[in-house]
């Protein structure tokens, strides 16, 4: 379970309701998109209820609630929301998870806190204390994230998640080591593969475009791997079984500690 508070910052009997059912869908897209992502249900594993209507502010209380209550990503979710928020403004660098389209959802919340009476959104996680605040700066530092500077041949490494059919069709891989979302182009003749390898590691190499931070963005795909996993990977006896010469007159365990003591 999580909980929320999200507050509109501003001067009330000036922020319109427009602008309050901006903040709070735009907020609410974000948490879904996390949740997909971590969860790894494409239509996620959680929903949230509105705990408390704030009477003093222009704000809401959100808690989570597992629809599976074996498998809870609500604490999850709301860290990565949070704590988001704040890498993008204090360090004005892409989050983990944030996808494209987090990204854009957070420059549409941004750009109603430059206008009719709402200066900033604060986001308070409840259960870890902690909150962070952002104002319309951020529009332009997201504006930045999703931009492009420049292009160049190379590969991404990390897990095939995401995977839209829709026009233009494309999948999502997050990096790594940063967890960042860099979208690739889906090509007709790797839809098949790129089904199968949901949830797996993965190299994509192409013509990579990053954004003005050297953070690769997007990736005009020319090749997929798709790395085998630890069980999917021969043994031993049936490595050295193709070769009965390889370890020559040593059994395979002693080779295996000249190997190590070498």
């Amino acid at each position: 379970m999580a909980k929320l508070a999200l507050t509109i910052k501003g001067m009330l009997g000036a922020i319109s309701l427009e602008s309050f059912v901006t903040v709070i869908n735009n907020s609410f897209d974000i948490l879904k998109d996390l949740d997909s992502v971590i969860s790894r249900q494409p239509r996620g594993s959680l929903d949230w209820v509105i705990e408390r209507v704030f009477a003093d502010s222009i704000g809401i209380e959100i808690e989570s609630k597992a629809r599976d209550p074996k498998i809870d990503y609500g604490r999850k979710v709301a860290e990565v929301y949070s704590d988001g928020i704040e890498i993008i403004r204090s360090e004005g660098i892409t989050p983990p998870y944030f996808s494209d389209y987090c990204l854009r959802r957070v420059w549409e919340v941004a750009k109603v806190l430059r206008g009719d009476g709402a200066n900033a959104l604060e986001i308070r996680d409840l259960i870890r204390h902690k909150s962070t605040e952002f104002d319309a700066q951020i529009a332009a530092t997201t504006s930045q994230l999703m931009s492009y500077s420049y292009q160049s041949f190379g590969s991404v490494e990390g897990t095939l998640e995401m995977i839209s059919i829709h026009k233009p069709a494309r999948f999502n891989v997050y990096h790594s080591i940063s967890l960042r979302a860099v979208r690739c182009n889906l090509r007709q003749e790797d839809i098949e593969r790129v089904r199968d390898a949901l949830g797996r590691r993965v190299v994509v190499s192409g013509l990579v475009s990053y954004n003005a931070k050297d953070e690769p963005r997007s990736i005009r795909v020319e090749e997929l791997e798709v790395i085998p996993r630890e069980d999917e990977l021969p043994t031993i006896d049936e490595f050295v079984g193709s070769d009965p010469n390889y370890t020559g007159d040593m059994t395979t365990e002693e080779y295996i500690r000249s190997m190590r003591s070498g």
